[in-house]
């Protein structure tokens, strides 16, 4: 070791010119590192720039392809939509020619004269049905007011319609893919109508809904633009329905039987000036439809000249789309190029000869939809073109940069060697020979701890790094050593060895830390725990031994008071013997609970597993409890789950203890309501676990009382004491019992509304024994109020082999046969099941806990279960052998 410890000045100036000479200057380590860098990411930049300039045309052109399809569609849905129209308008216009001629040529049609149709159509009620021969459309003529005209014109109107007939079928084509005539006509007047297409009187009255005929005709009026006339003689045709044009009138509405939207055509046939029909047709909007859609795979709308939509592509209802503007689509002109409104693109062309705009809007949604396969192969291509051209610049600059780097990476060298050292600061570090041991820099920190120790700890360190191996890892250890100014003090130091590796070949890394303050504090700390487990054991054996001289001198008063309750005394003594006796009670309570509380903390508490019934255990509790439940007036309940053994094997007793610690509880912190004691079976991968809970309506608890509810002493609220009393010992000593038993505990409350205690236990095995069934073969009748007894009793009867038949409400006095088992049923049922004849066992809460005859029947406790099926089955057996019975369910 040196004789003067040399600065950590002097070591790192010792290490850089150990390392070699310095770099040529400053400004060629930035040139380095700078204009290479620089060069390759401006070429990268410029080749990204130009593919992001070709993506950018790509989609361009996309866009672009996009719209002149989504153009051509367009054009081809319209030329097709004009072209149905045209169709239709053609079809129509025969009709009416021909309708025309039949009138004008007064042709006489069919095997019957026109005399013969005119009175057949009065006999009728103004009703007939006619047809031009077998192979035409047969027509149904009505009339209103009709048998007023004169014979010649109504004649002519049941001509014109058997003429119709025929020209319906003449008209006809063999798809049906051409509208080929009307479904009405009305003459001008507007009181007779001739039907066609399936339409009947009958039919329209019960689709429109209608009282008579005239309803019907006020109906079918509204689309011929005809309104009522004024009377029966009112034969003028209106102006507004009669006016004649080159093409039908077209509105959009709905077929009168089926409902379906259609597209509602209105023409007249006219002698001359002379009107003398209005033809009303219906064809299914469901036509032209199909046909935009076949035409266009877009969303196209037929808008009239308000810009309300009266026909969609996409099927929407006809009426629907007419209750409002469309506030989307703007009408722009006949355009024939998309134009941009409202963030939508926009095509529109006039429907010739009609006051409709055939429109069609897509936004860009829709454009990227209609160009992603594309669009995506295309990012696809320029993303792996930008990878492969960053790839081969990130190549090229690795296979340039790297002779220039080679300075760089031994400057880096002896960085790295000093970061070693200076890393670690303030713990002692020093840097050591391997070989030799010769110490080449040590810090601050280990100069000072070496002073502290008289010069005595370097050496001590380098012997142990001599001996250490550090090929294989860091070696580490730890010693101490005595102070030089006090020899009583020692200095703990905790030493670890690393391998100088690649950044110090042959050379040793010592890494020291000066523990001594831990170790006095760790000192210290054990002395201070010694000494409390010694006043903790003197603390518990002072009280286990107060506690048991207290218990012998306590028996003898609990004795005597009790002798002293059982003399007769009079009513004022007698509670005040009462009252002394429940003083005692509860002392003796905490004075136990203090003794087991100071056994389980000393160890000498011993759990003893024993074999029990999880169900007769749960009965015990209610039933050592369920007096005082009926003295407060609070309902205890007991649940048995259908999972639970009939038979398990854990420490029974201190189970008990807890349970009984809980119901106590839960009675005493409940003025009203009701406690519900239950166990379950919960089995999972560690086992099976016995869960009880007790289920309370009282005051409840708030988080914060949660939490320390099972601390020693320790009370929920400090009213608590006052208002309920206690010693706040029962539920620590809980928590330990269920600690040692392996299980927990815990609480689930709100505040003012009740709390649930839980606690799990594991089962060292659960044993499946057979169970008897004493009511194999017998049929029971439960009447029961609804409730946790109801599901109850059913269990405990079933589990006994008996067929529990549940009875309620109207169903009591047609149940017949085998006994009945009643549990707060209501009083009118009770009174009929006692005067019917059959057994019946009554249970309830404040029953015997034995079998009991009363008038004819059996009382018993429900907390017996036991007691519950000798009750039953003595009340068969006073039924005698005419009982009937069933088979056992198996």
């Amino acid at each position: 070791m040196p004789s003067a410890a040399p600065s950590i000045a002097d070591s790192l100036r010792r290490l850089h010119s150990a390392a070699g000479p310095a770099p040529a200057g400053a400004g060629e380590l930035q040139a380095l590192r700078r204009y290479p860098r620089r060069l390759m990411l401006a070429c990268g930049a410029v080749l990204s720039l130009l593919s992001l300039s070709v993506l950018i045309t790509l989609i361009v052109v996309q866009v672009n392809g996009y719209e002149a399809r989504r153009i051509a569609e367009f054009r081809r849905a319209h030329t097709a939509l004009q072209f149905q129209l045209a169709r239709q308008d053609a079809a129509y216009a025969r009709l009416a020619n021909m309708a025309e001629y039949a009138w004008d040529r007064d042709v006489q049609l069919g095997d019957a004269s026109a005399e013969a149709m005119r009175n057949a159509y009065l006999q009728g009620g103004q009703r007939l049905v006619v047809a031009a021969d077998a192979s035409s459309r047969p027509q149904m003529a009505l009339g209103l007011e009709t048998a007023q005209w004169r014979p010649q014109e109504l004649q002519r109107y049941l001509q014109l319609t058997t003429a119709v007939s025929l020209i319906q079928r003449l008209s006809g084509t063999a798809d049906d893919a051409e509208p080929a005539g009307a479904s009405y006509f009305f003459d001008p007047s507007g009181q007779y109508l001739s039907l066609d297409k399936g339409l009947t009187e009958r039919s329209l009255i019960t689709a429109l809904a209608a009282n008579s005929r005239s309803d019907v005709f006020e109906h079918l009026r509204a689309p011929a633009q005809l309104l009522a006339p004024a009377s029966g003689h009112d034969q003028v045709p209106l102006l507004e329905s009669v006016e004649r044009s080159d093409s039908p009138r077209r509105t959009f509405g709905r077929h009168p039987i089926t409902g379906e939207p259609s597209l509602v055509s209105v023409f007249q046939a006219s002698a001359g000036a002379t009107p003398i029909a209005t033809f009303v047709a219906y064809e299914p909007m469901a036509r032209l439809q199909a046909l935009l859609r076949h035409n266009s795979k877009g969303h196209i709308a037929l808008l009239d000249r308000d810009g309300l939509r009266v026909l969609a592509s996409d099927g929407a209802d006809a009426t629907a789309m007419r209750t409002s503007a469309d506030t989307d689509w703007v009408l722009l002109g006949d355009a024939t190029r998309a134009r941009f409104h409202n963030g939508r693109f926009t095509l529109a062309l006039a429907v010739a000869g009609t006051p409709w705009t055939l429109v069609e809007t897509y936004c860009w949604r829709d454009i990227l939809r209609g160009i992603a396969p594309m669009l995506l192969s295309g990012i696809a291509c320029v993303l792996v073109a930008l990878a492969l051209l960053w790839f081969l610049l990130l190549w090229l600059h690795r296979r340039m940069y790297t002779p220039a780097f080679r300075q760089v990476k031994a400057i880096y060298a002896r960085d790295r060697r000093l970061r070693l050292l200076l890393d670690h600061v303030p713990v002692g570090v020093a840097l050591l020979e391997a070989s030799t041991g010769h110490v080449q820099d040590w810090n601050g920190s280990l100069q000072r701890m070496d002073r502290a120790a008289g010069a005595r700890l370097m050496p001590q360190l380098r012997e142990a790094m001599m001996q250490a191996d550090t090929r294989h890892g860091a070696v580490k250890v730890e010693g101490d050593i005595a102070l030089a100014g006090d020899p009583k003090q020692r200095l703990f130091h905790r030493t670890h060895m690393h391998s100088g590796g690649d950044a110090w070949p042959g050379g040793v890394l010592l890494m020291v830390e000066d523990i001594s303050h831990d170790m006095r504090e760790l000192v210290a700390e054990q002395k201070r725990t010694a000494e409390a487990e010694a006043c903790s054991r003197a603390k518990s054996n002072f009280v286990a031994a107060m506690s048991h001289e207290i218990r012998t001198p306590l028996h003898g008063i609990i004795g005597h008071l009790e002798l002293l309750s059982r003399s007769p005394l009079q009513a004022e003594p007698a509670e005040r013997v009462l009252r002394l006796r429940q003083s005692a009670d509860s002392l003796m309570d905490i004075i136990t609970d203090v003794l087991d509380l100071s056994r389980i903390e000393s160890g000498q508490w011993t759990l003893t597993p024993e074999r029990f019934a999880p169900s007769a255990l749960l009965e015990r509790v209610a039933v050592l409890y369920a007096p005082v439940a009926q003295a407060k007036g609070l309902q205890l309940d007991c649940v048995v789950d259908a999972d639970v053994p009939a038979a398990a094997v854990a420490p029974m007793a201190a189970i008990e203890r807890v349970l009984r610690n809980l119901a106590s509880n839960a009675l005493k912190f409940t003025a009203s309501g009701r406690v519900q004691l239950r166990v379950s079976c919960q089995r999972g991968d560690e086992g099976c676990y016995l869960r009880l809970e007790a289920t309370d309506s009282g005051i409840g608890l708030s988080a914060v009382e949660c939490q320390r509810l099972f601390q020693p002493f320790v009370q929920a609220a400090p009213s608590i004491v006052a208002r309920f009393g206690g010693s706040g010992l029962g539920l620590a000593l809980c928590q330990q019992l269920c600690e040692r038993m392996g299980g927990r505990i815990w609480v689930e409350s709100t505040a003012g509304v009740g709390s649930r205690f839980v606690f799990e236990v594991p089962l060292l095995t659960s044993i499946a024994i057979p169970v008897p069934l004493p009511l194999a073969g017998q049929r029971i009748n439960l009447l029961a109020a609804p409730g946790p007894w109801h599901g109850e009793l059913e269990r405990r009867l079933q589990k006994w082999g008996a067929q529990v038949q549940l009875v309620r409400g109207p169903a009591v006095e047609g149940a017949c046969g085998g006994a009945w088992v009643l549990f707060e049923a209501p009083g009118e049922d009770v009174r009929w099941v006692r005067q019917s004849g059959q057994p019946w066992v009554q249970v309830s809460r404040e029953g015997p806990l034995r079998p009991q005859p009363e008038q004819g029947g059996w009382t018993v406790s429900c907390y017996a279960s036991e007691a519950l099926s000798q009750a039953v089955l003595q009340a068969l057996a006073s039924a005698g052998p005419d009982m009937p019975a069933i088979d056992a369910i198996g």
